[in-house]
């Protein structure tokens, strides 16, 4: 029969061989499911909502997976185990000894005991992006928030000093550019409009002898500081003061408050801007600020993915 078929001298062993390395890929990559329980592992809080896509990286694995959407859930979670909520997401945490903590879209943390070995003490939630409301208190000591590098209950946060633009409305400024256009004439969108206050790409960036802009390092960073992501952003100012005019120059809504899910990848570009708030009522003047945000450049680094959310008020 072999004889008669000689490819089969070939896909006989390949279909044996293949088989083996599966077989032994299960034997070696740890089984996972978000409900699965290690036995030498404490539990330290259980999710009980999930809305929008939520991701769990048990603390013996590297493997990520999704967990199931719904309310009313029962999930253990257990210690080094790492939440993420993505885009318009949130998931609620109910802890042993009474806490009730939700977490917003765009937040990452890790859960740790304190003695592991005894299974007591407090349990501490190392928040590397996002933001959170605490639902209900539990006993004092129990839980507490571990980010930027300080160390408080979940109910007494500190009061960040808040990121964020301010542009006010200048009707002179919207006049002046109604008059140098046509009635009939559409305005040129800044989706359309050369940016000259962000840094343009690699291949188009201008010598270093240009008087009107300062070349980046070329080396790349481990991230990007708090402060310089701030200082790239506020140049956006003058683009969302146009995106207000064009909004004033409509008779619409141009105040109000935009808050932004941003995701820069390491190569120093936006990966994704994500409209988490908005009291602007105007999807126009939406869409032209989150445009403003998808142009903007930072410098290259190593690092991981940064997430964080920006409010930007119009008044």
């Amino acid at each position: 029969m072999l004889l008669e078929r000689p490819f089969l001298l070939g896909v006989i062993p390949f279909s044996f061989v293949s088989a083996a390395f599966v077989f032994a890929g299960l034997l070696i990559t740890p089984t996972y499911a978000p409900e699965f329980r290690p036995e030498d592992q404490m539990e330290v809080a259980r999710i009980v909502l999930n809305e929008g896509r939520v991701d769990i990286s048990r603390y013996h694995t590297y493997q990520v997976s999704r967990l199931r959407r719904g309310s009313n859930l029962d999930i253990p979670l257990f210690h080094m185990d790492k939440i993420t909520t993505q885009a318009r997401s949130q998931t609620k945490l109910v802890f042993l000894d009474g806490y009730e903590i939700q977490f917003f879209p765009y937040s990452q943390f890790i859960l740790e005991a304190w003695d592991l070995e005894n299974k007591s003490g407090p349990i501490y939630i190392n928040l590397t992006a996002g933001d959170y409301r605490v639902i209900k208190k539990g006993r004092a000591g129990s839980v507490y928030i571990v980010h930027n590098n300080q160390i408080f209950l979940p109910s007494q946060k500190p009061k960040a000093v808040p990121r964020r633009l301010i542009s006010y409305a200048d009707k002179d400024f919207a006049s002046l550019q109604a008059a140098q256009n046509n009635d009939e004439e559409v305005l040129q969108s800044p989706e359309e409009e050369p940016n000259r206050e962000i840094e343009p790409d690699n291949k188009q960036r201008p010598s270093a002898s240009s008087n009107n802009s300062q070349s980046e390092p070329a080396t790349s960073l481990n991230t990007l500081t708090n402060e310089y992501i701030d200082e790239v952003i506020a140049r956006n100012a003058d683009q969302l003061k146009k995106c207000q005019s064009f909004a004033i120059r409509e008779n619409q809504n141009a105040k109000g408050e935009i808050i932004l899910g941003l995701s820069i990848a390491p190569r120093g570009k936006m990966e994704e801007v994500t409209i988490m708030k908005s009291s602007l009522e105007n999807q126009d003047f939406e869409k032209c600020v989150t445009s403003v945000f998808e142009r903007t450049r930072f410098k290259a680094f190593d690092g991981k993915q940064i997430m964080r959310t920006y409010p930007v008020i119009f008044n």
